[in-house]
């Protein structure tokens, strides 16, 4: 009888010791992504959105308040960033949605490349100029 519970002893050992490492190696994971997320915050590049991508899809990242309105300050500094192209932006929010983390913005339609977005752009600052001329033509 004594040796059973030596063994449900020892089994209990082994678990809880199993659970301290899984809780050890959560928690450094999720430190590294917070490294990671700051070095990416301080300079974005497409690569680096490419890296943070993958860290958030293999690390837990709790879905706090807190930590939910940095990954909106998050988006909105990458966002804005011109080291990042369009296409890695739509990229980084579309994961957001996909994993239910509102980031709060507007985002246009996706295009087939970064320079049809340009394009875009400058057709737009084109009809702002003819329509210039004619308020000044009237």
């Amino acid at each position: 009888m004594k040796v059973i519970y030596y063994v449900l002893f020892a089994i209990i050992i082994v678990v809880i010791i199993a659970a301290i490492g899984y809780y050890f190696k959560i928690i450094n994971s999720y430190k590294k992504f917070i490294m990671l997320e700051k070095e990416l915050m301080e300079t974005p590049s497409d690569e680096a959105v490419d890296a943070y991508i993958k860290a958030y899809s293999t690390s837990y990242i709790p879905n706090t308040p807190k930590i939910l309105a940095f990954r909106t300050k998050f988006y909105l500094n990458i966002k804005k960033s011109e080291n990042v192209s369009y296409r890695k932006k739509k990229e980084l929010l579309d994961f957001f949605k996909e994993k239910g983390i509102p980031v709060f913005s507007k985002a246009r339609t996706v295009t087939e490349n970064d320079e049809d977005v340009s394009d875009i752009e400058d057709l737009d600052a084109d009809i702002d100029v003819i329509e210039q001329d004619d308020n000044h033509n009237t």
